[in-house]
């Protein structure tokens, strides 16, 4: 069975995807590391909490801390998973069949060309022609 054609892409002739390699070993190996760097993430925190739970109100700056580092450990974390995600699909896309998109008509732009010479001449005429005498 082959796949339904698109209007705007269309395979290219003699295009062959590439073998799955290590981005598809890292790409099913995420969610594991999402969760397991979630739960040391979590660890941290309350650890501190039950080993300065009988000191009270004195270790309440301590536990301010170890919430705003793993916090910050946390959001470092997601941000590298999502990275790494992102980067497999970007791998995964780019190894798979080539498509070509449909021409686009594009103008002539010789004259365009010759418009901006002919600009760029007046431009440097005028400015030798208005150039100020004796540094003035």
């Amino acid at each position: 069975m082959t796949p339904p054609t698109s209007p705007w892409l269309r395979r290219l002739p003699g295009s062959r995807k590439a073998p799955a390699g290590l981005e598809w070993k890292l790409f099913k190996r995420l969610p594991r590391w999402f969760a397991g760097g979630l739960l040391a993430c979590a660890l941290p925190p309350l650890i501190a909490r039950w080993w300065y739970a009988d000191l009270g109100p004195a270790a309440e700056k301590y536990l301010n801390t170890v919430d705003i580092l793993t916090l910050a450990a946390l959001v470092l974390h997601v941000i590298i998973v999502f990275t790494v995600g992102f980067g497999c699909l970007v791998v995964i896309i780019m190894k798979g069949h080539g498509y070509v998109a449909d021409g686009i008509e594009v103008p002539s732009s010789r004259e365009d060309d010759l418009a901006d010479l002919r600009a760029r001449e007046a431009l440097k005429r005028d400015t030798i022609l208005h150039k100020p005498q004796n540094g003035r």
